[in-house]
């Protein structure tokens, strides 16, 4: 075999691959693009909007648009329906009627990093313990499913943090999950992840039965990754049946 041909065969060989290499790395980056998790915890303070609830400030933080309704439930531990705040460690805030302070006397790491902060209220509409009872239930519903879906809480100090939801099965089904937080130490995180998530439910602390002591307050994260589009799934599929043509092209020019 002559260089020429040597030429030839190998330029054949670059020019082929080439597109298949672009296309390939267009999928992929489409690809990381739809299904990269992402924290579904706003990166500012504020009061997070609920679908049932209006804003005690009269502007609250929207979520991420994957998240297609919140809804606080009444809660078993206080009979009421909480609201839910963005909070960060060593920041005073001000909410009008209540406030967490610097020091965020209430659950709170000492990290600085953002979580979503239940505030229980009584029947009059008053934050219970001054806004430090981080108490409540609140029902999470996707816009589309979840392939992966992540949940951190802080401080579950007793038993009394719940969560459940539904997924969605490999045949196209629902199935429902539920289960109990277990207690820890102290300022501990426990964290479980989720798939082909459809919608979660956390029932988030325990109110005390003893009006004398401080109930057992609960922060949580959400971190989410979507389930990848079907068009990028048959992206991906004709990549690799270009590949596969390719090969076969190839294989018959050395014969």
């Amino acid at each position: 075999m002559n260089s020429l041909n040597i030429t030839k065969k190998v330029g054949t060989r670059i020019s082929m691959a080439a597109p298949i290499l672009a296309a390939s790395v267009a999928m992929t980056t489409g690809m990381a693009n739809t299904a990269q998790a992402f924290d579904l915890v706003p990166q500012q303070e504020g009061e997070v909007a609920l679908d049932n609830l209006n804003c005690l400030t009269g502007s609250c933080l929207e979520l991420d648009p994957i998240v297609q309704s919140v809804v606080s439930e009444q809660d078993d531990s206080t009979g009421t329906y909480s609201r839910l705040f963005v909070d960060k460690y060593d920041t005073a805030n001000d909410y009008g009627s209540f406030g967490f302070s610097a020091k965020d006397v209430g659950t709170a790491d000492t990290v600085g990093d953002y979580w979503f902060r239940p505030v229980a209220f009584d029947q009059n509409g008053n934050a219970i313990e001054g806004g430090e009872l981080e108490v409540g239930t609140f029902k999470f519903v996707f816009a589309e499913i979840i392939e992966s879906l992540t949940v951190s809480w802080f401080d579950t100090e007793r038993s009394g943090t719940n969560y459940s939801g539904t997924v969605i099965l490999s045949d196209g089904s629902t199935a429902s999950f539920e289960d109990k937080v277990p207690k820890g130490p102290d300022s501990n995180t426990y964290e479980k992840t989720f798939f082909n998530v459809e919608s979660i439910t956390l029932d988030l602390g325990q109110r005390s039965k003893n009006p004398k002591k401080t109930g057992d307050g609960v922060n949580f994260q959400v971190s989410a990754e979507p389930v990848p589009e079907p068009s990028v799934m048959l992206g991906v599929a004709a990549v690799t049946m270009m590949g596969g043509f390719a090969r076969r092209k190839q294989r018959k020019a050395n014969a």
